[in-house]
């Protein structure tokens, strides 16, 4: 079973570019590689720049875009603001399986989980998002709190 995520940077105050990734959205996944190898704004427009992947590395060639691996052609959504993004990603009509968000803004990482993340460092209409070094600390520290339960 595969955890879906999206990725979005905001290019510009009312652009707002969005790509779909199929594995590994979970914070240990692509919320580490994104904090670990694209923590720029162009790095992270690198990614955007090759639309929907399936799998998320920490080089953009070792990455399995859909364009480029499979040939399918895919582009990146375009928002005019970051709440119509998250609300696309989370509330919309059909299922779209979407469990954390990861947005690059405000010259740093920021991520939204379908689930609570212990606290909020920012708060966009419905939506709670918590620094995404935050969110990893926070990962951290919830299996070193679970190894100490047993």
């Amino acid at each position: 079973m595969s955890t879906r995520s999206r990725i979005a940077v905001v290019d510009a105050p009312d652009k707002v570019l969005s790509i779909y990734c199929h594995s590994d959205g979970y914070i240990e996944g692509n919320g580490i590689c994104l904090h670990e190898y694209y923590n720029s704004k162009e790095k992270a427009l690198e990614i955007i720049k090759q639309n929907d992947c399936s799998y998320l590395s920490s080089t953009i060639e070792e990455s399995r875009f859909y364009n480029t691996w499979r040939g399918d052609i895919t582009e990146a959504l375009r928002f005019y603001n970051i709440e119509d993004c998250l609300d696309h990603a989370f509330f919309r009509n059909e299922f779209s399986g979407i469990e954390y968000m990861y947005i690059w803004m405000d010259s740093q990482w920021f991520v939204k989980a379908g689930h609570f993340l212990g606290r909020s460092d920012r708060t966009i209409g419905q939506h709670t998002l918590i620094k995404l070094e935050d969110a990893i600390s926070y990962e951290e520290n919830r299996h070193e709190r679970e190894e100490n339960e047993v």
